[in-house]
């Protein structure tokens, strides 16, 4: 799989475990918003079901590229859909009267517990981040729970693997490198356990948000 290096020159990793500003922000600053439309949207067919339990849906990040409305379901999806899917953004709305579109790419099956996508303020790269907070030592099955997945719009089912050489199918190789950056007293050599739930991009970087870490998955603080 190719190296993201090949398509940006420069990338630096870095992890928000706090937000602060160096000053509060006024009244002209914050940003506004208002809610147009309210409703549900089915995400797949009613009675989904795996060895007779429902399959449900925790669309944990949601993005528009432009032309589509991309969510990432928290869950797993059954048969070859993975747990991407979108609807076509027509009349200012995404057009819910349509089937969402499951994307079947295997890349896309293997990653596990999505969290969040980002786009480069250009519109030229799509991202999209697991979790990182499992791991198994001494296998490879829960690897697909550390893989950070990007496109260029448009391309979403043909997805490459942010990967440190071209045999990796997971990006595991940042666990270390998110464990260094939350170093802190307590933990000096690195935080053992970590959770990504926030992604945002510039054009030559990457934003993570931290907000689980401690010592292991039922041991841990809020950040």
């Amino acid at each position: 799989m190719k190296s993201l290096k090949q398509l940006i020159p420069l990338l630096f990793i870095i992890l928000l475990v706090q937000c602060k500003t160096s000053r509060p922000l006024s009244r002209t600053d914050q940003a506004r918003a208002s809610i147009t439309r309210q409703g549900w949207i089915n995400c797949f067919e009613k009675g989904l079901a795996v060895n007779g339990v429902p399959v449900w849906c925790e669309a944990s990040a949601i993005l528009y590229d432009g032309k589509n409305v991309l969510l990432a379901n928290d869950k797993d999806m059954p048969g070859v859909q993975s747990s991407v899917f979108y609807w076509a953004f027509r009349n200012g709305f995404a057009d819910t009267a349509s089937p969402a579109t499951y994307l079947s790419n295997p890349v896309l099956k293997y990653a596990k517990k999505f969290e969040d996508f980002a786009s480069t303020p250009d519109g030229k790269l799509v991202f999209l981040s697991t979790g990182f907070d499992r791991t198994k030592p001494g296998t490879r099955e829960w690897d697909g729970y550390n893989t950070i997945l990007y496109w260029q719009p448009g391309d979403e089912n043909s997805p490459t693997v942010l990967t440190e050489n071209n045999t990796d199918s997971s990006s595991t190789f940042l666990r270390e490198k998110f464990s260094r950056a939350l170093s802190s007293p307590e933990f000096p050599q690195g935080v053992p356990y970590f959770k990504i739930e926030g992604l945002a991009a510039t054009n030559d970087k990457l934003y993570f948000g931290i907000r689980e870490e401690g010592k292991k998955f039922d041991d841990f603080k809020y950040t």
